[in-house]
């Protein structure tokens, strides 16, 4: 977890944003896979292509649209 513009350095506050980087290791290869994880409430999840992301929030993030 990483945060990307904090209010105060060092400690999260409510309403900063984080990023969130997963690594997955599965027995075989798969084509996909399900990630059953609940955001707290009250969170949005950002980069879920709703266009509506900030482009700072979102900046080095990998964009696929296609």
């Amino acid at each position: 977890m990483t945060p990307v513009d904090p209010a105060v350095k060092g400690v999260l506050t409510r309403g900063d944003i984080v990023r969130v980087h997963l690594d997955i290791d599965a027995q075989s290869d798969m084509t996909w896979v399900v990630v059953n994880d609940p955001i707290p409430a009250g969170a949005t999840i950002l980069g879920s292509d709703l266009r509506r992301d900030s482009a700072a929030a979102t900046q080095g993030e990998k964009q696929d649209d296609g």
